[in-house]
C-alpha cells in the first residue's frame, strides 16, 4: 500500500475505466483483502452526474477501476502541543 491506510470519509481518486481519468471519490467502507491489503467502497463524483456508489469494493492502484491518493496528498503533520 502506498500512503496511509484509507479510512471512511477520506477523499481519494478513482481511476475511471471509461476514461482512465481520476474522478473524486469518498471512502464509504474499508475491508481487509485476503492478502492483507485494503479494499474500499467508494461514492464517486463524476462531472455533470449525481454522486453514485460503486457496486463493488476496489483495491489501491494506478490502473482502471482502482483508487489512489490525490497527487498532491500530504499526510497531516502532528501539531506540537
Amino acid at each position: 500500500m502506498i500512503g496511509p491506510r484509507p479510512t471512511v470519509g477520506r477523499t481519494v481518486h478513482w481511476i475511471s475505466p471509461a476514461t482512465a481519468a481520476p474522478i473524486a471519490g469518498i471512502v464509504t467502507g474499508v475491508f481487509e483483502a485476503g492478502d492483507g491489503g485494503d479494499m474500499v467502497t467508494l461514492t464517486v463524483f463524476e462531472p455533470g452526474q449525481p454522486p453514485r456508489p460503486l457496486p463493488e469494493a476496489i483495491r489501491q492502484g494506478t490502473t482502471a477501476n482502482t483508487w489512489c491518493w490525490p497527487l498532491n496528498f500530504q499526510p497531516l503533520a502532528q501539531t506540537p502541543r
